[in-house]
């Protein structure tokens, strides 16, 4: 004969799976259905201009410099006087 320990250790987990299961069957089923709404069109006020091609100037004179993001400085592995290339590189 099993001990009682052993069918509560197997049984019981079982029923709470089997109960929650059951749960959530019953909740999916019963809730209440979604209002359809109808979809509204959304207006946009807009205002419009003319426009005239003219020439513009800055206002602000700025000094600086670009900087690349890719910059790389190439160095030679070994230091050795190059004789010639037989590729024309730009």
């Amino acid at each position: 004969m099993p001990k009682k320990r052993t069918i509560f250790r197997y049984i019981v987990p079982f029923i709470i799976i089997i109960i929650s299961i059951l749960f959530v069957i019953v909740m999916k089923n019963t809730k209440p259905a979604p209002v359809q709404k109808e979809a509204q069109k959304q207006a946009w006020s807009v205002e419009s201009m003319r426009i005239e091609k003219t020439s513009h100037t800055p206002a602000l004179q700025l000094y600086g410099q670009i900087i690349t993001e890719h910059d790389i400085q190439l160095t030679a592995s070994i230091e050795a006087n190059l004789k010639n290339t037989r590729l024309n590189c730009v």
